[in-house]
């Protein structure tokens, strides 16, 4: 009898802690949770024009200050990413594209403003494909990552 009740008590203790320990915690925010496509797409339209034309170059500080003070950070690092892909450095774009998305969880909708979850799924098929193709590149985690987040899948 006193083994059931100890057990019992045991377990309305630990049921206990568990609800007051998650009552506690609020869900930490990961930089922007939420933006609205359109604010995104005028924010950033001349760097995204000046990207795809070739010029990627003249918005290269702009894009680098936005990354560090906003405004929309996550679209910044998104570009960074354009950028190092453009100049072949690809271990630094899948970086890029990771900061990207762990700071702005929307630009992994399917749904992405810029196009961006569309483009960096492209880019990761052509790496796998083309020049990192059979090979185990140094950033496989950031490869990892991304392939999980814009397929769906969580953290």
């Amino acid at each position: 009898m006193a083994l059931r009740a100890a057990r019992a008590f045991f377990i309305f203790a630990c049921l206990s802690l568990a609800l007051w320990y998650g009552l506690k915690i609020e869900p930490a925010q990961k930089g922007e949770a939420v933006a609205d496509p359109a604010a995104v797409e005028s924010a950033y339209r001349e760097i995204a024009l000046a990207i795809d034309s070739g010029k990627g170059d003249s918005v290269f500080l702009e894009v680098r200050k936005r990354s560090e003070k906003g405004p929309y950070q996550a679209a910044a690092y998104f570009f960074l990413g354009e950028l190092a892909y453009g100049e072949g450095s690809y271990q630094q774009a899948m970086a890029h594209y990771r900061k990207a998305v762990e700071k702005g969880p929307y630009l992994a909708d399917k749904n992405a403003p810029l196009g961006a979850s569309g483009k960096i799924l492209a880019k990761i098929d052509a790496l796998r494909n083309g020049p990192w193709k059979g090979q185990k590149p140094q950033g496989t985690a950031d490869l990892s990552y991304l392939l999980r987040r814009l397929s769906g899948g969580c953290e």
